[in-house]
């Protein structure tokens, strides 16, 4: 989200500057911060979604979120006085920049822009400037759980510049299987812009997309393809394995006889097959959802994992965009009951929920914004 960010405010003139306060602060306990998180959601993800419910309903005025900033506080006033910035726009609020200020610093207007569709006492702090979140719903929430009295707007949540116009035709991708003579990896894409969608174009196969995340982790994903060919014979299962070598190449040995199984590494640009997919099986990453409903498609979650994932997965399924399912059981009686009108419902819910705009929106809002207390020409509350 970032990048998004970033390319908005330079596509408008601005100058930006990007700094990972955790990395500048100690590059050491970053890394070691990551990998903790990266085993915990993998291999313990109960332990992660226990310590995130139990500090979810802590007071935003806690204590323990003025200690776990303590290592990216001085960092981050260093770079207020290195780069004087008119505004800070932070995608993580880890306290880093609540008052009090140094004395020999100004204080530069504050944004912080919420990754996911979930609410986390961490995320906010007293006087944190503005706060811009995915959906009116979330609004409303954040004000009467943790009576938040900073200015709150629903505008989204950035995504990349592939994904700002929400009008733009699908592209067709070359589906075929990827096989083991392609070399190793695919780090390409297969996609022609000259014809019509797959789920469009008469006597076309559609098919389902499975997204595993950029680090190709997903929770038993043999037996999920499995499970889609043999309840949804009609449709090809195209996997995007992310950077995740290991996993492309169990895929490949365990699928190579089915040609209705396309396995695919990392694609940069991935908005072609995300549009032309009939639906998206996918991890319940905040931005990935986003930009699933930047185009409109029908979302199912499955085994999520717990904490803010398994929230915005709920989200997404309250709100009539897609459904999630906890195990194999439940994933093959959904597909066995998922229709066309069904899924028809679903898509048109998340063409409501998506907000391909939500990056230039920050810019226009980031305009005009005069002052340190007060948004001028504060855009309408929009979403759902």
């Amino acid at each position: 989200m970032a990048a998004a960010l970033t390319d908005a405010l330079e596509v408008a003139g601005h100058e930006v500057h990007s700094v990972d306060m955790m990395r500048s602060a100690n590059p050491v306990f970053a890394a070691w911060t990551e990998r903790l998180y990266e085993l915990l959601t993998r291999y313990f993800p109960i332990v992660y979604g226990w310590s995130y419910r139990l500090t979810a309903s802590l007071s935003t005025r806690h204590w323990l979120w003025r200690v776990l900033s303590v290592s990216t506080r001085r960092s981050a006033w260093r770079a207020v006085g290195d780069y004087q910035p008119d505004v800070v726009v932070q995608l993580f609020s880890d306290h880093a920049l609540r008052p009090p200020i140094p004395a020999s610093l100004r204080m530069p207007r504050r944004l912080v822009v919420l990754t996911d569709y979930a609410l986390h006492s961490r995320w906010f702090y007293p006087s944190g400037g503005a706060y811009i979140l995915p959906s009116a719903r979330l609004v409303v929430r954040a004000q009467r759980e943790y009576g938040v009295e900073d200015p709150l707007l629903a505008l989204g949540i950035p995504v990349r510049r592939e994904f700002w116009s929400a009008a733009e035709g699908h592209c067709a991708p070359n589906i075929t299987h990827a096989g083991r003579d392609d070399g190793g990896m695919l780090d390409r894409h297969d996609f022609s812009c000259d014809s019509p969608s797959p789920k469009t174009r008469e006597g076309s196969t559609p098919y389902v997309l499975v997204l595993t995340g950029g680090r190709g982790v997903f929770p038993q994903l043999k037996k999920v393809v499995r499970t889609l060919r043999q309840e949804r014979r009609e449709e090809t299962v195209v996997v995007l394995c992310g950077r995740n070598q290991t996993m492309y190449d169990r895929l490949n040995e365990e699928f190579s006889g089915d040609p209705q199984v396309s396995v695919r590494g990392y694609l940069a640009h991935v908005r072609p097959l995300l549009s032309g997919a009939s639906w998206v099986v996918t991890k319940a990453g905040g931005v990935t959802i986003a930009e699933c409903l930047a185009v409109g498609v029908p979302l199912l979650f499955f085994r999520p994992t717990p904490g803010q994932e398994f929230e915005n997965a709920r989200f997404v399924s309250e709100s009539g965009a897609g459904i999630l399912v906890k195990n194999l059981s439940q994933l093959e009686t959904a597909l066995r009951g998922l229709s066309s009108d069904m899924l028809a419902e679903w898509r048109l819910a998340a063409a409501r929920l998506g907000q391909p705009e939500a990056a230039t929106k920050v810019v226009q809002l980031l305009e005009n914004w005069q002052g340190t207390e007060a948004l001028v020409g504060q855009p309408e509350t929009v979403g759902q």
